[in-house]
């Protein structure tokens, strides 16, 4: 990318067609280990193939969580991480593991979100596949750094598609076009992703606990600035606004191979996490549904959400 400075600011071009009701799921969240090593992983997906196959899980939130341990985490991913006094926008597979180069010109919004207003991001250089961000002297407090990707329009074959949704958790949309005889199908789908981060800079005032208003979002409920390792956090998924039940969710925290764990929205939308230690965490989730569009099969919207966690004092 050039080395000029890029200003961004609040264009919305992130909206595609209006919204649509999701289905609503249990009460309560499911919460599954995931330290399996690779090779159990495998194993772990291809039973739960066979029990897709099976057509027992129907669109129950129970078929999602078995999903939701294939390795969500193993989904394309879009998070903004903190280096020193700068911010970098990374893509890839793994958390923190950059391989995946991020396109300034696909950038509709990069914003420092204070209790005071949003101020602009502004694009200082790269490294590699990564694009570096920092903000001015006014973006002050405990505040969010929020970026947005324009959607991007994927066309998957049929093989690809299925593996996606079983990497990705997304079971519903596996079983309702395995229902339709559509697995063998190849899909294009429409693709937008979301990331916030958490960052702590000199002044008072806190945005932890409140909305961004991006049109997919994590949301926490009390402000991760003040958490500690033993903590527990809990927080809220939303679609333009609405709280989503259903949805599968993954934590993790940078250097770990595999996530620390996986769940599924309750019937509110929430999860609660656990905070085991200190470190740089990190929240994602995704959503897709049918487009409504006959260019576009499907349409996804995935969010992140990256915060620091103090560690224990003595």
């Amino acid at each position: 990318m050039s080395r000029r400075s890029l200003v961004f600011g609040t264009a919305d071009r992130s909206h595609a067609p209006g919204p649509r009701r999701s289905r609503r799921g249990s009460d309560s969240a499911i919460l599954l280990r995931s330290d399996e090593p690779s090779g159990g992983a495998r194993a772990l997906l291809h039973h739960q193939e066979t029990a897709l196959k099976s057509r027992s899980c129907g669109w129950l939130l129970g078929c999602a969580a078995q999903l939701t341990i294939a390795s969500i985490a193993h989904a394309q991913g879009f998070w903004l991480i903190p280096v020193g006094d700068s911010i970098e926008a990374c893509a890839g597979v793994r958390f923190a593991r950059c391989v995946r180069e991020v396109d300034p010109d696909r950038i509709v919004e990069a914003s420092a979100v204070t209790i005071a207003g949003r101020r602009p991001l502004r694009v200082v250089g790269s490294r590699g596949p990564v694009v570096m961000f920092t903000t001015d002297v006014l973006a002050r407090g405990i505040i969010y750094a929020v970026a947005t990707l324009e959607p991007e329009r994927l066309q998957r074959s049929a093989a690809d598609f299925n593996d996606y949704l079983r990497r990705a958790g997304l079971a519903q949309v596996y079983d309702l076009r395995e229902r339709r005889g559509q697995l063998d199908r190849p899909a294009v789908e429409r693709s937008q992703q979301f990331a916030k981060l958490l960052w702590r800079r000199a002044g008072w005032g806190s945005m932890g606990a409140r909305p961004v208003s991006h049109r997919f979002e994590i949301v926490p409920l009390a402000d991760p600035a003040a958490l500690h390792a033993g903590d527990t956090l809990a927080v809220e998924v939303r679609f333009e606004g609405h709280p989503l039940a259903g949805l599968p969710f993954t934590v993790g925290y940078a250097g770990a191979a595999s996530p620390s764990f996986t769940a599924v929205t309750n019937s509110n939308g929430r999860v609660r996490v656990p905070i085991k230690h200190g470190g740089l965490w990190h929240l994602d989730s995704v959503y897709m549904r049918e487009a409504r569009e006959e260019v576009v099969d499907w349409e996804s919207f995935s969010a992140s959400l990256t915060f620091a966690v103090r560690p224990p004092t003595n």
